[in-house]
């Protein structure tokens, strides 16, 4: 019975830190954008801008 908990107990915590890093990986693109733009702006160069189509 020991032997399960700590199986049980180990597939748990697996599964948090699965969910934790998979909610890190959701990044809208304003978010990159403003990331973004805050390093450009950093060594001196304009914001980009995100539009609505690409091309």
């Amino acid at each position: 019975m020991g032997l399960f908990n700590v199986s049980l107990l180990l597939m748990t915590c697996l599964m948090v830190l699965a969910i934790f890093h998979s909610c890190d990986a959701q990044n809208s693109p304003k978010t990159i954008l403003e990331v973004h733009n805050h390093a450009r702006a950093q060594v001196g160069v304009g914001p980009m801008y995100l539009g609505c189509r690409l091309g």
